[in-house]
């Protein structure tokens, strides 16, 4: 190993392989801008029988190594513990069987790189190495917004405990991390509010504009509308009830012949049940969004709740593909709406836009066509990481680490 090269280590609560929704991607874009200046080993949580897909991970990775995830709480366990995180305000829960793994690889490293807070408490494990957090999911901010969605008490202490984890571990981070990465100059604000001495880097999330490039739109008729993500996320499950109970309706009575698919992995029972819909697909996990977005007349992005930055957005852009969204959608994207997208909250607005598009080839194109030039201007998956590359390097310097106080 060179002077220059750092011994990385990547914790993960996923497998980033393929490398399609969100978060999936933007870890696996860290693996491959840190593999290029540095020995990245990746530790990740996998479910039973997923295997290192060849050269999926290891063409970035000196090493990777797979623990099997903790099974999902259902039922009582599930309220069970969250009464104890309430009564206790403890953060996180640590599986041991993860512990161990992550303490089997000693402290060899130069800097340990870990996704989002969840994973922390294993970070935690390796106390002699300075450790960066790359946040990208919510904060007690963000939480909030879940709040005014839920319409059952269970809902709402739910929310109302990952409100007071997220607010326990925003207070807390200077003593837990050397340092935090996020999406947003919003969320850089929202934390050196909270904690003035954090230090904090931005890298937004951005699309390998070499992967997602535009291609020639279909024919005009049918109107074929995409809304893509994770459907286990509860954001865009909501962002899909929503529209489909909400939006949908509207656009088709205006045109009959709109269709929507609904791209993404493990859909709930709630969303499934619109498959019996008229126009309506729902797919689960695709191996590739591209085709599907090459195939949109107009991508739909209905969001209510949630934080950070829309990566469906800037891979829909990339494309040249006309996006529709909220203004929480495009939230953390520099943009312009009108110029690059168009930004409606209301159902009939929303509906509005999506048709008066349908009905415009040429607004399409011109939102296409700025839409493509803002992401190859600015939002390139390999020069927004550079900030976070450039962190990974000056918390590895800055030793030694502080006491983990989780």
């Amino acid at each position: 190993m060179t002077p220059d090269r750092l011994r990385v280590l990547v914790l993960s609560s996923t497998v980033p392989y393929p490398p399609y929704g969100g978060g999936r991607m933007r870890i696996y874009q860290v693996l491959r801008r840190l593999g290029r200046d540095h020995d990245v080993d990746l530790l990740a949580l996998a479910p039973p029988g997923v295997m290192e897909p060849e050269n999926g991970l290891a063409r970035h990775c000196r090493r990777v190594a797979f623990v099997p995830a903790p099974p999902p709480r259902t039922g009582v366990r599930r309220w069970s513990v969250a009464l104890k995180h309430l009564a206790t305000l403890t953060a996180f829960d640590e599986h041991p069987d993860v512990r161990q793994a992550v303490v089997a690889l000693g402290d060899r490293y130069d800097v340990v790189v870990v996704e989002n807070v969840y994973m922390l408490p294993y970070a935690a494990a390796l106390r002699d190495v300075p450790t960066i957090v790359d946040v990208f999911g919510l904060w007690a901010g963000g939480v909030v917004r879940d709040l005014a969605a839920q319409t059952r008490w269970t809902g709402r202490l739910h929310v109302l405990v990952t409100w007071l984890k997220a607010k326990r571990v925003e207070r807390g981070l200077r003593h837990i991390v050397d340092a935090v990465s996020v999406v947003s100059e919003s969320d850089r604000r929202y934390l050196a509010a909270i904690d003035p001495a954090l230090t904090i880097s931005v890298a937004p999330n951005g699309v390998d504009t070499a992967l997602f490039v535009p291609e020639p739109e279909s024919p005009p008729p049918p109107l074929s509308l995409l809304f893509t993500g994770a459907m286990d996320y509860g954001a865009n499950e909501d962002a899909v009830l929503h529209f489909l109970r909400e939006i949908f309706p509207l656009i088709r009575a205006s045109r009959p012949d709109t269709r929507l698919s609904i791209v993404g992995r493990d859909p709930r029972p709630a969303v499934l049940a619109h498959a019996r819909d008229p126009g309506v697909t729902v797919t689960g996990e695709v191996a590739d969004v591209r085709p599907f977005l090459a195939r949109a007349t107009v991508v739909v992005v209905p969001m209510r709740l949630g934080s950070g930055t829309r990566l469906k957005i800037l891979e829909a852009l990339a494309m040249a593909r006309p996006v529709v969204s909220t203004r929480i959608g495009v939230e953390g994207i520099a943009l312009v709406p009108g110029r690059h997208v168009e930004v409606a909250d209301e159902p009939a607005r929303f509906a509005d836009a999506v048709v008066r598009l349908a009905n415009d080839a040429g607004a399409r194109a011109r939102l296409g066509q700025q839409g493509r030039a803002l992401v190859e201007a600015g939002h390139d998956w390999q020069a927004v990481l550079s900030p976070l590359a450039d962190a990974v390097v000056d918390v590895a310097r800055r030793r030694p680490r502080r006491v983990c106080r989780t």
